[in-house]
């Protein structure tokens, strides 16, 4: 009788893990039908405004919000800033939304923090953007709605991406901050 409870809970719990793992699919594969094929970049996100220990928890609830298991690198620079290094290339939305929350994280009282978050990367020719050119993403100065970012590359366009379709848009607001202005596009230069 045990061996055949045993067998039960075993075939429940493969059918549970399938129907998850059905479900990481579904997902996926709903977001590349309604963006297009999302590209992988090599990425890093410099972060100023969180103390050591704020930021250690928004980013693992970044991990677990995203599922994401490769770990983010984090190293302390001059001047409070923060790198954050993707360890391996990872979808480019994946880097607007990291940007985005570190300015706007689930369940963190922003208190008297003023985060600054830029993202850096290359170009592709599927953004829309000139490719294999540097560029910055960030929140734009005085955002209102909380779920797009901007992106500036070192030719100086500028483009809106807003989360409801990560299309890159051409747009003449810039809305970048001093910081994020003097921040180096290369990845792996400091503040």
């Amino acid at each position: 009788m045990s061996s055949t409870i045993t067998l039960l809970v075993l075939v429940a719990a493969a059918a549970f893990v399938l129907w998850n793992l059905a479900a990481v699919f579904r997902d996926h594969k709903a977001r590349s039908s309604k963006w297009g094929a999302t590209p992988e970049v090599t990425a890093d996100v410099m972060v100023h405004g969180w103390t050591k220990h704020q930021l250690g928890d928004i980013v693992e609830a970044f991990m677990l919000k995203y599922e994401l298991t490769a770990p983010l690198a984090e190293e302390p620079l001059d001047g409070g800033w923060t790198r954050l290094t993707f360890k391996q290339p990872v979808p480019v939305d994946l880097v607007y939304f990291l940007v985005n929350y570190l300015h706007y994280p689930d369940d963190q009282d922003l208190g008297k923090a003023k985060p600054t978050a830029v993202g850096r990367l290359r170009t592709a020719s599927e953004f829309g953007a000139v490719p294999d050119k540097w560029a910055k993403v960030y929140v734009p100065v005085g955002d209102t709605e909380y779920d797009l970012v901007h992106v500036r590359t070192e030719d100086g366009a500028t483009y809106r991406i807003s989360f409801a379709n990560l299309k890159w848009d051409p747009t003449a607001k810039v809305g970048m901050s001093a910081a994020v202005r003097a921040m180096p596009f290369e990845l792996g230069q400091g503040s």
